[in-house]
């Protein structure tokens, strides 16, 4: 009795603890989020709910180590109250102190912060009914009866009941009264269901013993039973309630682990050493599969009657504790034979690597696809510019990722049971790939036409009414040679009922651009944050589903930008400022609008914030020159299309009337390799993708840099045009003034794509325009240029060029913010305004920090809910328990007293 009751209480801290520390955990860092944007009632009000949560673990774990330690029992009456404890530290948390933060979806997510502390108070539950039922065993016939005619009557008890309660007119305590006898009828089914259990198991101890008693057992238990529930999930006529309420099992890998862990537990154990080795592993591994059952249903144990009374579905839930119960049997079993002739260590070994089978191959799929689509969004994003290059990225994959359809958000338990998951894996796997987020609509399309060759939409202009452009204030003041233009923007909606967008263009001159972005949001100036165009844009579409006041601008062309405000309130107006900088007198056109900007001084050149760099002016064409192409070709290298492209490099090569003696080929799927012509032109080896657009930003990368008297001509050969609308080239192509496009030959006819459009027509691209030398590299002649200040030709310091500033600031060296601006003006990519998404509150700069942090996606959001609000049933749980608490008090002192009077008289004796 004594190793029993030291095992309960070991038990008891065990099941108290370490719940309770992983939900602490989890809790905190949600909270540690929000914190910062709460109310202080609510921050006030979610310290003391983490204290309620807290308050019955560390309450059950110290009355367990005080057991413990004095060598006494655990008695029911202290259980009892330790019940009575964990459930009205519940109630008074849902019912009284937790506020609504209700900002679903986003930095905060109500519904899962309440799983996550019932996860952790379910096991505690559920431990404390088991303790009181070893305390109250059946030892009559009379006491086994009660037990059984309980577990009929209770639930019929509690589903006429709670109908009673539903239909009571204008009862206001109604809610309250249905949740009490819920409560109250889910402990006493739940108690009686452990004692008979614990009553069965104790009859039949010795009969477990038996090969052939535990092997009828596990085929019940371990094979039968689970496949009756697998069927019951996809075919029975519960089946629809049963995938909606419960999760949907029907996946193909449900029904081959049950087949592989049934198998295990049938075969009979092998005399040959490493094959029962491996059975007992295999079996430790389907333990593993049980016990994710059993993760999956805790949350809907407490409600297991009702649902037994209701569907039937009460019975399924049982199942994997049934099975688990005979699966503990057997390993403890095979622990025992294991450790008798190899040692405990190996036995230990084996259990132990068999229960990580599992879970190691879920999380090795689930980072290897993560690995694989943050590769192939790096990739798109920041392309490794080398004409020999493998990113070892699988096309197939992440395709695959990308046609992941957005997660339906539901209430409450849905979003980990509704039918179109697997529950708790499908939640998992999105957090860790996905980072939380969805993939952004803009990212799908990229990877579909980098990867598949599809067709990237042109993004759909709003055909709507649109908020309109109502005063400009300008203010100016002189910033070195420099002009800055502060432009105070009202924004205005006339329509009622309704609120708009402001979607406008905002047009610059060259030799000007846009250093700060303001929007005004409750009266108070919020600036805005760098970033790149494609994560702005979708952060700003996040945000306005949940009308949370963003502005964006972000470059169209090179000196075309676009302005995006949302919401502008129906009948009324928003305010926000730009500032311009500029070494001239120049005109800016703003929703069609031309504003005149005066300089303050007049300055030869456009210096930047530093004054270390200027923007030289486009050339005249006496300093034209011609330089000679030569070709490269692209060959399209998938599986399943043409291998040798020997025939086709010809016949491109006499339609353009150029030579084939210095062409180069460059062999492209997921990976690019660059031969010499002469060499071959056959594709050394096929796979999934096609990176055309990769592999054209490599060669224009490689020209650039190298800056020799030639330049490449691309032609692309392939089966298909290769798509490039919408591909942003512009930064290379600032760079690149000798051809104004590529060509593209199928094997009989030969087109043309302008690099700036990447619109195709028949026939031949422009070639042999005339460009511009300096700093030994080849710019277009009306290309602008960031141009050391004191650099003077001839001299050995090398050319600044917007390019390669670009490249650092994007891979986060952003010592030098005024080179990035000016290389932004540049090439037309990064700019303030390209992240001009405004962050209201701290807590959302640091969650879309963390979000751009892995490379994923950003999201920003925050809304606060309803008050704390009190009830009177509330109230009344609150004195009872105080009163049973006291009462447990008194008793404690009087055994105490008692015990201490028996001392004194034996020591006296």
């Amino acid at each position: 009795m004594e190793q029993k009751n030291r095992r309960l209480n070991i038990g008891l801290i065990l099941a108290a603890l370490v719940p309770l520390s992983i939900v602490l955990t989890l809790c905190v860092r949600s909270l540690w989020v929000i914190a910062p944007d709460l109310p202080e009632s609510q921050a006030w009000a979610m310290l003391i709910g983490l204290a309620l949560v807290a308050l019955p673990g560390l309450t059950s774990a110290a009355v367990a180590w005080h057991s413990l330690y004095r060598k006494t029992p655990l008695t029911a009456g202290r259980v009892a109250l330790l019940i009575a404890l964990l459930l009205s530290c519940s109630y008074l948390f849902l019912h009284i102190v937790e506020p609504r933060v209700v900002a679903r979806d986003w930095l905060f997510d109500h519904d899962e912060y309440l799983l996550t502390i019932a996860s952790g108070l379910i096991p505690l539950f559920y431990y404390l009914l088991f303790c009181l039922a070893s305390a109250f065993t059946i030892e009559s016939s009379r006491g086994l009866v009660i037990s059984i005619v309980a577990i009929v009557a209770l639930p019929v008890v509690a589903y006429l009941g709670i109908n009673v309660i539903r239909f009571l007119p204008n009862l206001s305590a109604g809610g309250h009264l249905w949740q009490i006898g819920a409560i109250t009828l889910t402990s006493a089914f739940s108690f009686f269901i452990l004692r008979l259990a614990a009553y069965i198991v104790a009859r039949n101890a010795a009969a477990l013993q038996k090969p052939g008693n535990l092997r009828i057992l596990q085929f019940i238990f371990v094979g039968l039973l689970p496949l009756i529930g697998l069927c019951a999930n996809k075919y029975s006529p519960i089946a629809r309630e049963s995938q909606s309420m419960l999760g949907n099992f029907t996946a193909y890998e449900f029904w081959v682990l049950w087949g592989i862990n049934t198998l295990v537990y049938l075969l009979p154990d092998f005399r040959n050493t490493p094959l029962q080795f491996a059975l007992v592993a295999l079996r430790a591994a389907g333990f593993t599969f049980v016990l994710y059952f059993c993760s999956v249903f805790i949350l809907f144990l407490p409600l297991a009657f009702l649902l037994i009374v209701a569907f039937g579905l009460g019975f399924l839930l049982l199942i994997p504790y049934f099975a688990a119960a005979v699966q503990i049997a057997r390993l403890k079993l095979d622990f025992k034979n294991t450790a008798a002739a190899q040692g405990k260590r190996l036995a230990y070994a084996l259990l132990i690597s068999g229960a990580l089978l599992l879970p190691a191959l879920a999380l090795a799929e689930i980072y290897y696809d993560r690995a694989q689509l943050t590769a192939a969004i790096r990739f798109i994003e920041q392309p490794a510019l080398k004409l020999d290059y493998d990113p070892k990225i699988n096309a197939e994959t992440v395709l695959r990722l990308a046609d992941m359809m957005p997660q339906q958000r539901n209430s409450g338990r849905g979003f980990r049971h509704n039918t179109h998951n697997i529950p708790i894996y499908d939640a998992l796997y999105r957090h860790i790939v996905l980072d939380g987020a969805e993939l952004s609509q803009t990212i799908r399309n990229k990877i579909h036409a980098v990867f598949d060759g599809a067709v990237f939409p042109e993004p759909v202009r709003s055909v709507g009414p649109a908020a309109s452009l109502g005063d400009v204030a300008i203010s100016q003041k002189s910033n070195g040679p420099l002009t800055e233009s502060t432009l105070s923007v009202t924004v205005v909606n006339p329509k009622a009922g309704r609120d708009l967008e402001f979607n406008e263009r905002l047009i610059l001159p060259p030799g000007a651009f846009l250093s700060d972005h303001w929007l005004t949001i409750n009266g108070v100036e919020v600036p805005a944050q760098i970033t790149n165009r494609n994560t702005a844009i979708w952060v700003f579409n996040r945000v306005t589903e949940a009308r949370r006041d963003p502005s964006l601008i972000y470059y169209e062309g090179l000196n075309t930008l676009r302005w995006r405000i949302f919401p502008v309130p129906a009948q009324g107006s928003r305010k926000a400022r730009l500032v311009i900088k500029h070494a001239h007198d120049i005109e800016i056109k703003l929703a069609g609008k031309t504003i005149t900007l005066k300089a303050e001084s007049a300055a030869p050149v456009l210096s930047s914030e530093t004054g270390k760099l200027h923007l030289i002016p486009p050339a005249a064409a006496s300093e034209a020159i011609v330089r000679k192409p030569y070709l490269h070709f692209v060959a399209d290298c998938r599986a399943g299309v043409k291998k040798d492209y020997r025939a086709d490099t010809e016949a491109a090569a006499r339609l353009l009337g150029l030579r084939t003696e210095a062409a180069k080929i460059s062999f492209v799927h997921t990976a690019i390799r660059t031969v010499q012509l002469a060499d071959t032109a056959r594709c050394p080896s096929a796979r999934d993708g096609f990176f055309s657009e990769m592999a054209i930003r490599a060669i224009l990368h490689a020209q650039f840099v190298e800056g020799s008297a030639t330049y490449p001509l691309i032609v692309i050969l392939s089966a298909e045009r290769p798509n490039l609308r919408g591909v942003k080239l512009s930064y290379l192509e600032a760079f690149y003034g000798d051809a104004d496009g590529i060509a593209h030959f199928d094997g009989k006819r030969l087109s043309a794509a302008k690099l700036s459009s990447g619109e195709w027509t028949e026939g031949l691209p422009q070639f042999n325009l005339p460009v511009r030398l300096y700093g030994s590299r080849y710019f277009a002649l009306g290309q602008q240029l960031v141009f050391p200040a004191k650099y003077t030709p001839g001299t050995a310091e090398p050319l600044l060029d917007g390019f390669e500033r670009f490249y650092d600031f994007y891979e986060g060296k952003t010592d030098s913010p005024g080179i990035a601006v000016l290389a932004a003006v540049e090439s037309g990519v990064l700019n303030p305004a390209a992240g001009s998404i405004v962050l209201e509150t701290e807590a959302q700069r640091r969650r879309l920090a963390e979000l751009q942090r892995k490379m994923l996606h950003a999201r920003n959001q925050l809304d606060t809910g309803n008050e704390p609000r009190m009830s009177e049933p509330a109230f009344f749980i609150i004195a009872a328990g105080l009163f049973f608490i006291f009462l447990g008090w008194l008793r404690w002192r009087r055994e105490k007293a008692i015990l201490s009077r028996t001392a004194w008289f034996d020591e006296e004796n």
